[in-house]
């Protein structure tokens, strides 16, 4: 079971035009469960373009300071979070107007920033990379530092032999390695495979009918998100459109009345590691997200728990942690 979520290098051998030449061909496939979709964008991921894209992600020299890399504001062992409500680590030391999301599981997103202002993950890159309060990046600078990188210009020839200097191949290395943080491994993930009540305590079978009644309707298991855009009660008012206010939420992207105040649904796994919580990481408790929303009480949101229940549901919560992925990333 444990192999089923680790990357696999499967290795077989074809015949070539010589027959007694034997030619080594290497298939590499990210590994994930049988009960969800695998997305399209994993295909042809290599060992190669991810180790690119990883060096990219963790390479400061890409910042207009040299200072600043991807994993400034995204730390493996917060599963790429930061542990920050929002920070000030860019390059200019201004505070972020969003709480840093986690990085895992992308290939499952519908769009990407908490008002899915990225449609995908290439152009994800490019926000924080030349944003003055991230990395402040010059592309042209960016390409320049690369193509003068022995190591990063032999990997760029191989891996784009065509157009191999376009910005958009850095955004695309970066896409790669992201893709590759999967997170499949969890005590959950064992039971929800086998079906095996055994693997859960009763207290956290008592927390997983809690989640399915409570929380299942936008944390849809087994991802633990639909990744849909929803109000979470946090602000109410009128929008003030002469600055990006917290309440625009997907408004922003859409202008759309109907999608003020929404937020990207994230997803409930790992959450052990990804405190604090919500959009703008004002909660330092999974406590203190049950207590909002208990206070909510709106037409979208109505939840009433005792005690016990919120002592059983914290537990069944502890089962979406992967401690796997931190060990390997």
């Amino acid at each position: 079971m444990k192999n089923l979520f680790y990357f696999s290098l499967i290795f077989f051998y074809g015949i070539a035009c010589n027959p007694v030449e034997e030619e080594l061909i290497t298939k590499f496939e990210i590994n994930v469960p049988s009960y969800v979709d695998r997305p399209e964008v994993l295909k042809n991921l290599t060992p190669e373009k991810i180790q690119l894209g990883k060096q990219l992600f963790f390479d400061p020299k890409l910042s207009s300071n040299g200072l600043v890399s991807c994993a400034t504001c995204h730390l493996p062992e917060k599963f790429f979070t930061d542990g920050l409500r929002v920070n000030n680590l860019g390059v200019n030391k201004s505070n972020l107007p969003r709480h840093s999301p986690p990085l895992f599981n992308l290939g499952w997103h519908k769009a990407y920033f908490w008002d899915g202002g990225a449609p995908d993950l290439t152009s994800l890159a490019l926000a924080p990379l030349t944003s003055p309060d991230e990395m402040g990046a010059d592309l042209n600078v960016v390409k320049k530092y690369l193509q003068q990188n022995t190591n990063y210009k032999i990997q760029f020839e191989k891996l784009f032999p065509e157009d191999t200097w376009s910005t958009k191949n850095i955004f695309k290395a970066l896409e790669w390695y992201q893709l590759s943080l999967v997170s499949f491994n969890t005590q959950f993930d064992r039971f929800w495979l086998n079906k095996d009540s055994s693997i859960l305590n009763t207290n956290q079978i008592l927390g997983l009918k809690i989640y399915e009644k409570n929380c299942n309707s936008c944390h849809e298991l087994p991802l633990a998100s639909n990744y849909n855009y929803s109000r979470n009660g946090l602000e109410t008012g009128d929008i003030y459109l002469n600055n990006e206010d917290e309440r625009w939420g997907r408004f922003r992207i859409t202008l759309n009345d109907e999608d003020k105040e929404k937020y990207k649904i994230p997803s409930l796994r790992n959450l052990s590691y990804t405190a604090p919580y919500m959009h703008d990481g004002r909660f330092e408790t999974i406590s203190d997200v049950l207590q909002h929303y208990e206070k909510v009480n709106t037409e979208d949101i109505k939840i009433s728990l005792s005690q016990d229940e919120k002592k059983y549901l914290q537990e069944f919560l502890q089962t979406l942690n992967d401690e796997e992925f931190i060990k390997n990333n």
